[in-house]
């Protein structure tokens, strides 16, 4: 269902333009805060566990409660998304994130906050493919090269001040409030959301729910969450039995989602997942690389950081000035990426991949010791890597959706959202897991090469993958 904002006659040219730059300021001012509150929990996690005086393995449920329930909703709220608009959605998840964070802030103890961090999660699986949804629903073709070229930034900006307002944080203690404040400053955040959204989004029309597969979404929801816990859990060492367990639950819950779904499309009935989606190649394709492409970002982080702080006793201010060139050059080339034409994203994107490769492969030549921002050629290197994936990411987000009819525009986000969440779930879990199995052998250097190496690799795959879509589409328009 198409969402529209409430204005003057949309005849008018400056009506439409006040109307799509407000559109776009509401949705990615919710997109922002999302990945905002991801980045920061990773760097506060260490200040959150001191507080509570808990181990290292049970603190991570800080930041793996929040990806399970994000991870296990967003299907959910893309379906909800097509069939009540994208604009309701995305209100209720601000509405749910917000009060979380609120819980978050002033949570007394570290089970409440555990728990608030899996609620907060909810309400970002709920408005994250809503973004993307607005954009390929409500703006229209002219302006949606702009709109991913913003969805971008917003991903470069979001993870890189995260990093570093979770470095500030953790060593300025704002009137007593310490690491709550990163939760806090979210509650007037999204109230200003929500005020601007019920003035500017227009109510959208009623539809009566043809058919809600509520059992397909409790399958995928449990199934999707369990993956994710899993993946963490083993990432983290915990006992095999609890992230076997889990990932065989996960196993069976999402080969019984994949039955029930087919029950329901032999019956002609909407489902989680719309069969439209499948059929589509250049959506799969899309999907695919989007999955590649995401192992190589937050993960690449999380070991850089680890592998700094490790190797060098830096504190978490100094690792995170280091991604300020590389967060900068995602920014700028995500806004310049955005205005290319939808023809050359594949092309784009295959360069781009194949530089981020090099780029990987180079900064393995860096000693550990000598990693920081003070030194030109690691700047230099971790610039380059910003401009690539700042190139890659609204790139595949236009290849992805490109084609995509504005009815199934929710689901097919929510399918985007879970495939980047995953990616990221799986990349962090299995370099964190690389690490601490090498290094009581070969120190953080080698753990360090070890997995630039890995993410090299995946970078490349990424090239490759890209490339096949390029001669794809030629072959098509040919």
């Amino acid at each position: 269902m198409r969402a529209t904002l409430m204005g003057k006659d949309p005849a008018r040219p400056k009506s439409e333009r006040f109307s799509y730059i407000a559109l776009m300021t509401i949705l990615f001012t919710g997109q922002f805060i999302a990945i905002f509150d991801i980045s920061v929990a990773n760097v506060l996690l260490p200040t959150i566990q001191g507080q509570f005086d808990v181990t290292s393995a049970l603190g991570g449920l800080v930041v793996t409660a929040y990806s399970a329930t994000y991870a296990g909703t967003v299907i959910l709220a893309g379906r909800l998304s097509d069939s009540y608009g994208f604009s309701r959605i995305y209100l209720w998840g601000v509405g749910i994130f917000g009060v979380a964070s609120l819980g978050c802030a002033f949570a007394p103890g570290f089970s409440s906050l555990v728990i608030f961090r899996a609620i907060q999660g909810v309400g970002a699986g709920l408005l994250f493919p809503q973004v993307l949804a607005g954009v390929q629903g409500s703006i229209p073709p002219s302006w949606r090269g702009v709109a991913t070229g913003i969805f971008g930034v917003i991903l470069g900006a979001g993870s890189t001040l995260g990093q570093l307002g979770g470095a500030l944080l953790s060593e300025v203690d704002f009137l007593g409030s310490g690491w709550r404040l990163a939760f806090l400053i979210n509650g007037p955040t999204c109230a200003a959301i929500l005020v601007a959204g019920y003035f500017l989004f227009a109510k959208p029309t009623k539809e009566k729910l043809r058919f809600l597969d509520i059992r397909g979404a409790i399958l995928s929801c449990v199934s999707l969450g369990s993956f994710v816990l899993a993946i963490a859990f083993l990432g983290a060492k915990q006992e095999p039995w609890l992230w076997i367990s889990l990932l065989f639950s996960s196993l069976v819950l999402a080969i019984l989602f994949w039955c029930h779904e087919n029950h329901v499309w032999m019956r002609g009935k909407d489902s989680i997942i719309r069969k439209e989606l499948l059929r589509n190649r250049m959506f799969i394709r899309g999907i695919c690389i989007t999955f590649a492409f995401f192992v190589t970002q937050v993960p690449f982080y999380v070991v850089l950081t680890q592998a700094i702080q490790v190797g060098t006793n830096s504190s978490p201010l100094e690792s995170a000035a280091l991604y300020a060139p590389l967060g900068i050059a995602f920014i700028v080339a995500s806004s310049v990426a955005g205005r290319v034409r939808s023809s050359l994203n594949a092309l784009l994107s295959f360069f781009a991949a194949s530089v981020l490769a090099l780029t990987f492969l180079c900064l393995t030549a860096i000693p550990i010791k000598d990693i920081s921002a003070a030194n030109l050629n690691c700047v230099a290197l971790m610039t380059i890597i910003g401009l690539a994936g700042g190139c890659i990411a609204p790139s595949i987000v236009r290849l992805t959706l490109s084609g995509i009819e504005s009815e199934y525009a929710g689901s097919a986000s929510g399918l985007v959202a879970m495939t980047q969440q995953l990616a990221n779930s799986v990349g962090t879990a299995t370099m964190a897991l690389l690490f601490a199995l090498n290094f009581g052998s070969v120190g953080p250097l080698g753990d360090l090469r070890g997995n630039l190496i890995t993410l090299a690799l995946t970078a490349l795959g990424v090239a490759v993958l890209v490339g096949f879509t390029h001669l794809a589409i030629r072959r098509a328009g040919a």
